[in-house]
C-alpha cells in the first residue's frame, strides 16, 4: 500500500510565544559568533584593567571582582524581562503578526502569503536556516528572518521542509 505524501502546506497565526522563541534563537545565534565572544572577552578584559588600575588596594580589588558577577546577573534579568515585555508589546502593536499566515515549500523555494500579500523566495536566497524545537527563522539577512512555527505542521512535514532546503543547498 502506497501512503501519500503529506501536503506541502502550513498554515499559522503567530502568537506572542512564538515571537519571544524566536527572538530567543536569534539571539542564541548572534552570540554564537566568533566577533561578538571576540568583543565581549575584549570589554571584560578592558573593564578588569581599568578596575585594577583604579583600586587602590588587595581588599577593595577583590571585593569589586566578588561584586561584578552579581551585578552583572541582576543586570541579566533586568534585561531579560525587558526584552519579553517589548517583544509582546511589539507584538500587541504589530497587527500584521496576527493574521494568518500559509506556507508553501517545494523543491524550489518557500511561499506565503497572508492577507497583507504574498510572496516567494528561492531556497538560494536564504543566507540560512536555524530551527529548535518550536520553529524555524529562515534569513534572507543577517538580522531579517522568516518565522515559520513548526506546531503548524507535523513532523513528517518538517522533515520534508528540511529536506527541500538542504538538497537546494548541496545544489549549489
Amino acid at each position: 500500500m502506497n501512503i501519500p505524501p503529506e501536503p506541502r502546506v502550513a498554515i499559522v497565526a503567530l502568537t506572542s510565544d512564538d515571537l519571544l522563541a524566536a527572538h530567543a534563537l536569534h539571539l542564541r545565534t548572534l552570540l554564537r559568533q566568533r566577533q561578538f565572544r571576540l568583543l565581549m572577552g575584549l570589554y571584560i578584559l578592558a573593564l578588569l584593567g581599568f578596575i585594577w588600575w583604579k583600586t587602590e588596594d588587595l581588599i577593595g580589588l577583590l571585593a569589586t571582582l566578588l561584586a561584578l558577577p552579581i551585578v552583572f546577573w541582576i543586570l541579566l534579568k533586568l534585561w531579560r524581562r525587558w526584552i519579553v515585555w517589548r517583544v509582546r508589546r511589539q507584538f500587541a502593536d504589530a497587527r500584521m503578526m496576527r493574521s494568518e499566515i500559509t506556507y508553501h515549500w517545494s523543491e524550489e523555494g518557500l511561499s506565503f502569503e497572508s492577507a497583507y500579500g504574498t510572496g516567494h523566495v528561492p531556497w538560494e536566497d536564504f543566507l540560512d536556516i536555524r530551527q529548535d524545537q518550536s520553529q524555524a527563522l529562515f534569513y534572507e539577512h543577517r538580522f531579517v528572518y522568516r518565522l515559520l512555527p513548526l506546531r503548524a505542521m507535523s513532523e513528517a512535514q518538517a522533515r520534508d521542509l528540511r529536506t527541500c532546503w538542504q538538497k537546494a543547498r548541496q545544489g549549489q
